[in-house]
């Protein structure tokens, strides 16, 4: 007699575990606003390490500030203004020119090597052009301003006109130039040395030039100061170092030097 066969055993059904998949996991993307924070230094990575101040490079212009040069050449315009005015221009140009050649060999300064052909012809008419109206226009005011500015006493005409092309043709604008728009300008802002440069322009001319009583003439020599210098500073950044001199070299020429030939 045969027996009921028994129903198989079940078995537990066991889920099977899972292996985790490998994921090419991405690092969470930052919000704009966590950007806008990093970028406004709100937010410092304090995982890299900061050197200690004392090891930590110099600004430029911390390295070749003329700010210093230029304090001691206005204090010294200032001081020495009863002086003669020949005397007195070639100690302050002397004095600007040495400050300026030395940021030009030490490397503060452009090279002039790197002009070119276009540059000197942007400068040539820039200064031209700026100047040569005031000149057709203005001419005798202008003269009289020049010999305001320069002549001496007692002084024979030719010897004073040769002095002043002399001057206002090579000494000024090369000392001026390699100053202001050389190591100034290399790192100051445009503006800021246009304002230095028209300071001096004032310092320089004015104990000289007997405006007591005459308010007008001096806010108008302010104002063409400043335009001209704000333009030799833009010739400088439009066209290098050569074009800004040659642009100031040709002005001051047309400004100063051919009136009192021609008027």
């Amino acid at each position: 007699m045969t027996t009921p066969s028994q129903p198989p055993e079940r078995r537990s059904m066991q889920p099977l575990a899972q292996q985790p998949r490998e994921k090419n996991e991405r690092p969470p993307l930052m919000s704009t606003s966590e950007i806008e924070a990093i970028q406004d230094g709100e937010i410092v990575d304090e995982s890299v390490d900061e050197p200690p101040l004392w090891e930590r490079p110099r600004a430029a212009h911390r390295e070749a500030d003329p700010i210093f040069a230029y304090l001691v050449i206005v204090s010294l315009g200032i001081g020495i203004a009863p002086l003669d005015p020949m005397i007195r221009y070639m100690v302050l140009w002397s004095l600007m020119g040495i400050f300026g050649t030395t940021a030009y060999l030490l490397g503060g300064v452009t090279p002039m090597r790197d002009a070119k052909l276009d540059d000197f012809w942007w400068g040539a008419s820039f200064g031209f052009l700026s100047s040569f109206p005031f000149l057709l226009v203005f001419g005798t005011a202008l003269k009289t301003v020049s010999t305001r500015m320069f002549d001496v006493a007692q002084t024979p005409h030719l010897v004073m006109n040769s002095w002043v092309f002399m001057a206002v043709v090579f000494v000024l604008p090369i000392s001026e130039t390699l100053f202001f728009r050389g190591g100034m300008q290399a790192v100051r802002s445009v503006f800021l040395t246009t304002g230095l440069a028209t300071l001096w322009s004032i310092v320089l001319f004015f104990p000289h030039m007997e405006l007591t009583g005459s308010a007008t003439i001096g806010i108008i020599l302010v104002i063409v100061f400043t335009l001209l210098n704000f333009m030799y500073s833009y010739v400088r950044f439009r066209n290098g170092l050569a074009a800004a001199w040659l642009c100031q070299a040709i002005s001051y020429m047309l400004l100063w030097f051919f009136p009192r030939l021609l008027f």
